[in-house]
């Protein structure tokens, strides 16, 4: 489920981390635009990624947004805004630049809701889409609560 975009994205991201902790000059430019392009990646693409059926297979796009559910549309937009936010907060932590404790709370103050909601309906009606947000909002909640614990 996980696209190659995606996962090319965290493994960037991830390796600008253990650069950042190794102490590697320049290692704070390579976590910004990691970090950055992340976001903006969840934040431009978060319904096209988050869900396989807002892709139509053979390009009758109107048909497949027809039949896909409003509250997933709508829990798909929101997670990607507020992913996007709680990168931008991990990232603001991690450069130590203003309102970095303010971006960093509402992210993950929203990314709790987030990935409850979607794991509440993954368990009513099991989905691949439901799930793969409930994972992607855990690893993003751990990341962040973790790089936060870890500095203090």
């Amino acid at each position: 489920m996980i696209k190659k975009t995606e996962l090319a994205l965290v493994l960037l991201a991830l390796l600008s981390l253990v650069l950042r902790v190794s102490s590697v000059p320049g290692s704070e430019w390579i976590a910004t635009a990691a970090f950055a392009l992340l976001a903006l990646y969840y934040l431009v693409f978060a319904r096209r990624r988050f869900d396989p059926a807002s892709l139509p297979a053979n390009g009758a796009a109107s048909l497949s947004l027809q039949r896909e559910p409003a509250f997933r549309r709508i829990l798909a937009v929101a997670a990607g805004i507020i992913f996007c936010i709680a990168l931008t907060g991990i990232l603001f932590v991690l450069n130590y630049w203003r309102l970095a404790s303010f971006f960093w709370c509402l992210g993950m103050f929203f990314t709790v809701p987030v990935g409850a909601l979607a794991l509440a309906k993954h368990m009513l009606q099991p989905s691949s889409f439901y799930l793969w947000l409930a994972i992607r909002a855990g690893v993003l909640l751990l990341a962040g609560i973790g790089l936060v614990a870890a500095q203090m």
